[in-house]
């Protein structure tokens, strides 16, 4: 996939708010069900379903179930930066 990477995250707990100043990321669900916040919209991905978050948009993904697993993509060596 040229110079991207794909995770495989296991979500027990949600993760901090930031963006990818030069990265779109992609998740892909499949396991449980996966809260994607943005300051303007929430998205809930259940499995097989899929969302682009576009570089520079500040985002937290949060389980909704037990726990999580989904795929994400991103470019390598993409920058993350926390929001506070």
């Amino acid at each position: 996939m040229g110079n991207c990477k794909v995770h495989l995250s296991v979500m027990y707990a949600p993760f901090f708010w930031h963006f990818h100043p030069d990265s779109d990321e992609v998740f892909i669900v499949i396991e449980g069900v996966l809260l994607v916040e943005l300051e303007t919209a929430r998205y809930e991905l259940r499995l097989g379903e899929m969302l682009t978050v576009p570089a520079g948009v500040k985002h937290r993904t949060s389980p909704l179930t037990p726990r999580s697993v989904n795929l994400t993509v991103e470019k390598m060596n993409a920058e993350s930066v926390r929001v506070s």
